[in-house]
């Protein structure tokens, strides 16, 4: 992970910095800097203590961190889903099939209806048996991956850890005009954003976690 200089803004080398003695040495303006600090890193916090659904895995030249992307929303969504298809679906295409005849205007209108109980069931999947894992390769020490899905199906995102900047929560808002907190590894690149289906908990311990296992790296 690359650090900045609090002082000058500039990138410290791996050559100014000492993971083992949490030193971090900024050649340009000679100021010294604690990693852990930079990092934002919470001395207090327990890495092997994880909350409720998630779990915590490290084999020494690898690691996963793996959260339940359940969450109380499935109260909501799970009838939901079942009225918005029943009703939209059902209205649209249920008439045709009992009439046994074929309205294409009428068929074309429903589109916009399937595309939406598919999200809404992908919403559901996953707010009832999703899960998020963040990992670093045992293989290959600077590949990382963040993947969001049901089972083994769903979406990879993958990058360097050298890459990865920062480490921090930011605010996505949406429909309602409502802030919602999503973890995101910044890098010069495009930033990697997840998390936004976590528990607060889950998600406050997946940030703190990452901090703790890059600055130590």
């Amino acid at each position: 992970m690359k650090l900045k200089c609090p002082k000058c803004d500039v990138y410290l080398p791996t050559q100014q910095m000492n993971v083992d003695n949490d030193v971090a040495i900024c050649h340009d303006c000679g100021e010294i800097f604690s990693i852990s600090e930079l990092m934002g890193v919470d001395s207090s916090f327990d890495i092997n203590d994880p909350p409720l659904g998630v779990s915590y895995d490290n084999s020494g030249i690898g690691w996963r961190i793996a959260s339940t992307t359940r969450n109380a929303s499935t109260y909501f969504l799970v009838p939901f889903t079942f009225v918005w298809s029943g009703l939209s679906i059902g209205g649209i295409y249920g008439g045709q099939i009992v009439r046994g005849e074929f309205d294409p205007a009428q068929s074309l209108l429903g589109i916009p209806f399937i595309l939406g109980t598919l999200v809404l069931g992908l919403l559901t999947l996953l707010s009832i048996v999703g899960r998020s894992v963040v990992r670093r390769d045992e293989l290959d020490h600077d590949a990382g991956s963040v993947f969001l899905g049901v089972g083994p199906i769903g979406w990879t995102t993958r990058f360097r850890w050298s890459e990865i900047t920062n480490i921090d929560e930011s605010l996505l808002a949406n429909s309602e005009g409502q802030d919602k907190k999503q973890i995101t590894l910044y890098r010069n690149s495009k930033d990697i954003h997840f998390g936004l289906m976590l528990t607060e908990q889950r998600r406050r311990y997946v940030l703190r976690a990452l901090r703790q296992l890059v600055s130590s790296r």
